[in-house]
């Protein structure tokens, strides 16, 4: 009797841990978030902060994309990481940002960034959430039963959760740790998530961005000229259809949003260029300057004024400079009231007329190099003169045209 109720109490045992088994694996796959749910803030270390906030990264008007990994120092983790960095600006340019997520602490995380920058050439700068107690992936559901770590604790599945700007889940994707995550498909569903946000299509099997979308099967033929155009679809030929009057016809196709929407924007921004060249009309002040830049009026010149252009329009008369020729001040700032210097003596926008920008810089900054170095020897000839010893012992030097130092 002893012996059989043993045995019964370990068959009760057994049968009640099979049980709790089953309950936690089915319980952890249940409380798994899906789509449209809202996603929870993840607060905690990262390897840069110990006080991190999911939703205050993300901010209110981008998209978030959170990488489930098994745990650090794993092989595959490591290329997905490295991938994930290589794409950053990709991601960046479709105004989405990008965390990361294992079930380790803030120093181990480091010390994995460091194998990650050797092994893929990424220097991971996006937050890798940690979660050592896996208080979070229990929250998230995103445990494999079958996969345990060295202590025997389940790991996470490679689970990937797209956020919309308002923090709902707008598509989960969940690989077995066993294999690699495809980050160009993360890419296209990415695009195809964000066609269907701002522009309110669907995409078809194997769509790529550029490729012809699919009309929403919810709106029907009038709605979709009203939003398309009533050229902007095209229906397809259909046996089910044929010989049927219906408001909705189901496979309608339409281009691709964003390339319609960016030749919109380029015809409208060709169309105002044109509008503006055809409307201009020259100033009255441009006449003479426009008489003054005729090839009649220019010369070459080489003086010692450092000024390294062969064009220059005729000087005006000395008296009427109103300046000296060596107290004419250099703007950096391309005041357009103001003369260039001694080497020109002429308005500055008359000059980018002639040279262009970026000659005329150049123009500006040895004309100021000069001035100064000249400037310098005129106060200490001064000084000398006047005996000042004071004056005369402070520091004087200029540069020749090569930009080595000459000392006075």
């Amino acid at each position: 009797f002893f012996v059989f109720s043993c045995r019964r109490f370990h068959l009760v045992v057994a049968l009640l841990f099979a049980i709790m088994d089953s309950f936690s694996s089915n319980y952890l796959r249940w409380m798994s978030p899906t789509i449209g749910d809202t996603f929870p803030d993840l607060q905690g270390e990262t390897q840069h902060t110990d006080a991190f906030s999911l939703y205050d990264y993300l901010g209110n008007k981008s998209w978030g994309i959170v990488f489930m990994h098994p745990g650090d120092f794993t092989p595959v983790c490591t290329t997905e990481l490295g991938a994930a960095q290589s794409l950053k600006a990709e991601f960046y340019a479709r105004n989405t940002k990008i965390c990361g997520f294992s079930c380790d602490d803030a120093s181990r995380h480091r010390a994995w960034v460091a194998d990650i920058e050797a092994a893929t050439g990424q220097r991971l700068d996006f937050p890798l959430f940690c979660d050592p107690d896996r208080e979070h992936a229990i929250e998230l559901g995103v445990f494999d039963p079958q996969l345990k770590d060295d202590a025997g604790l389940p790991q996470t599945v490679r689970s990937v959760f797209i956020l919309n700007p308002d923090k709902t889940i707008a598509l989960t994707m969940t690989y077995p740790s066993c294999v690699g995550r495809n980050f160009d498909e993360i890419l296209r569903v990415l695009d195809a998530l964000q066609r269907a946000s701002n522009f309110g299509v669907n995409t078809p099997a194997n769509w790529q961005p550029g490729d012809k979308t699919i009309v929403p099967h919810n709106m029907n033929d009038e709605q979709a000229e009203e939003k398309f155009g009533k050229n902007g679809f095209i229906t397809a030929d259909l046996p089910s259809e044929r010989g049927k009057v219906t408001e909705k016809h189901y496979l309608r196709y339409t281009d691709d949003p964003i390339l319609t929407d960016a030749n919109s924007k380029q015809s409208s921004k060709l169309t105002a260029r044109i509008g503006k060249i055809k409307s201009w009309r020259p100033p009255k002040s441009f006449l003479p300057v426009a008489g003054a830049l005729s090839l009649s009026s220019m010369r070459r010149r080489r003086g010692t004024s450092g000024c390294k252009s062969n064009l220059a329009p005729v000087r005006p008369a000395e008296e009427d400079l109103g300046v000296e020729q060596n107290e004419c001040k250099i703007d950096d700032e391309l005041n357009l009231k103001q003369n260039v210097g001694d080497c020109s003596q002429h308005k500055p926008w008359t000059r980018i007329l002639t040279v262009g920008f970026s000659a005329l810089k150049s123009e500006i900054d040895d004309a100021k190099q000069q001035g100064n170095a000249k400037s310098e020897i005129d106060e200490y000839q001064s000084a000398k003169h006047r005996d000042d010893p004071t004056k005369a012992q402070m520091r004087r030097f200029s540069r020749n045209s090569a930009g080595s130092e000459v000392v006075w």
